[in-house]
């Protein structure tokens, strides 16, 4: 987490860049940190995605 990334194998970027490549509207994350991870790798990218904690997407299909 703390080392210092290649800015073009970043973590974020690469792991975003195989969910999108997916085809993946929305992507479902289940830890805090990696919430933020793939915000900012989709953030990167030319395309977008829904980046969302399983939790928020729970309750949004039991209409909480």
């Amino acid at each position: 987490m703390w080392m210092e990334e290649d800015p073009k194998q970043r973590v974020s970027t690469v792991r975003a860049r195989e969910a999108l490549a997916a085809g993946a509207q929305t992507v479902a994350v289940g830890y805090p940190f990696c919430l933020t991870m793939m915000t900012d790798g989709v953030a990167a990218q030319t395309d977008s995605a829904r980046i969302m904690d399983v939790a928020e997407i729970l309750t949004e299909r039991l209409g909480l």
